[in-house]
């Protein structure tokens, strides 16, 4: 039985936008699965970068459920850094869920749709840009 494998360009998208540098820290430094090399390209095995990320979240992390950064959910969202940190990093919540990489957080989309009121301000940012470009 094959392993499912993602190519590195498809996890560092999966994994938050992520720099290579910081995923090869990942991996000499906190047990990131070792990708294989398959001609020029480097895929990592999909089952293993899971159960990595389930082990860094303490619960069962998918990678059809992406990550998020700070970075990424301010333009997502369309809101400032101190948006972010507000409803974010200082929601009891969404601060438990987060899972770190480098020191840094990152949010699942999955948590991101569960919180009513955050789900509820993204159907508005979308619903906005919907209208904004029909108009």
């Amino acid at each position: 039985m094959m392993q499912e494998s993602i190519s590195n360009t498809e996890l560092l998208t999966t994994l938050g936008n992520i720099s290579s540098s910081t995923l090869n820290r990942e991996i000499k430094e906190n047990g990131f699965p070792a990708p294989e090399k398959i001609g020029a390209s480097l895929y990592f095995k999909s089952d293993l970068v899971a159960n990595w990320l389930s082990n860094k979240a303490n619960r069962n992390v998918s990678l059809n459920d992406r990550l998020f950064s700070s970075k990424q959910i301010e333009v997502i969202f369309n809101r400032s850094s101190a948006w972010v940190w507000m409803h974010f990093q200082k929601n009891k919540n969404m601060k438990q869920r987060a899972i770190y990489i480098r020191s840094r957080p990152y949010w699942l989309e999955s948590d991101i749709n569960k919180d009513k009121d955050l789900s509820k301000y993204l159907e508005l940012v979308n619903q906005a840009e919907v209208q904004g470009g029909t108009q």
